[in-house]
């Protein structure tokens, strides 16, 4: 009778354990790293030059800061000002090529700075390039592997391509445009001859060339996304509990559960397989790989 009840309550106990292992393991395959920044930083935007180099911007100190997979702080580099190298209300950080792009939409410049956040260049990217246009403002950036930059201004829905070279700038993007005219500039990034534009509005995905003739648009169902970032041929667009994988060269979309997401997310960025998430309180880091 006793050794009956003694193997009854074993078996419960071993039923109790493998749940338990469960729930852990579950868990495990549906949590990504993260890390806590300082209180003193205010994220705004974040990049990746590769999976254990994150690069935040700082809108709260002006500041560009590098920092390791722990959060702790290797190199800041910025401050309060107008001479190059000082920052008035940075607004975009892009990564290419081992380098870092800041767009600073108060002074209306782009940075380029080395991996070690060493300064290259600094350029003017000028106000009211033509009458109709005069009250643009830069909030977005992106750039192609030429190295020609676009800049767009979710306010008035237009975007900019500027040829650096010969310091030129034309409007590809902009309401009544032949091409593409999306209804909200809600995230950009650009990958090897196309520039993709989430406009939040109308949930579409579209693919343009740089001159704004469409190639490709996507209706994106249900999900309300907040961010888009690229990694090669992969473009994930990042909401509320979801991810979404699509691939550039064909017709392959993948969902992707991520309870793990903030609610509000300020920016994404990708590398190596690597997607990075900055919540929009702009004091956490998260990171998983796809």
């Amino acid at each position: 009778m006793y050794h009956g009840k003694y193997k009854s309550l074993a078996k419960g106990w071993l039923l109790s354990l493998i749940a338990l292992l469960t729930i852990i393991l579950l868990q495990t395959a549906f949590a990504a790293s993260s890390l806590e920044l300082s209180p003193q930083r205010r994220g705004l935007a974040l990049a990746v030059l590769d999976p254990g180099r994150i690069y935040l911007l700082d809108g709260m100190r002006n500041e560009l800061v590098q920092l390791d997979t722990t959060g702790k702080e290797l190199r800041q580099v910025g401050g309060f000002g107008s001479t190059p190298g000082l920052l008035q209300d940075p607004a975009a950080l892009v990564a290419r090529g081992g380098e870092l792009y800041l767009l600073d939409r108060g002074l209306g410049r782009v940075h380029r700075y080395n991996r070690g956040l060493g300064l290259i260049w600094t350029i003017d990217l000028g106000q009211g390039l033509v009458d109709r246009f005069e009250s643009f403002t830069h909030s977005l950036l992106a750039l192609l592997p030429n190295g020609q930059l676009l800049t767009g201004d979710s306010n008035s829905r237009t975007v900019m391509l500027y040829t650096l070279d010969a310091g030129l700038a034309e409007p590809i993007i902009y309401p009544g445009h032949t091409g593409i005219s999306p209804r909200a500039l809600t995230a950009m990034v650009a990958t090897k001859g196309l520039i993709h534009i989430y406009d939040g509005a109308t949930r579409m995905l579209y693919s343009c060339d740089i001159w704004g003739e469409p190639q490709q648009q996507r209706q994106i169902p249900e999900e309300q996304f907040q961010a888009l970032a690229c990694d090669g041929k992969r473009l994930f667009l990042v909401g509320d509990g979801v991810v979404l994988e699509l691939h550039t060269d064909d017709d392959t979309v993948i969902w992707h559960p991520a309870p793990w997401l903030p609610r509000t997310i300020a920016a994404a960025a990708s590398v190596a397989g690597y997607l990075f998430v900055l919540d929009d309180r702009g004091n956490r880091i998260f990171w998983e790989r796809y």
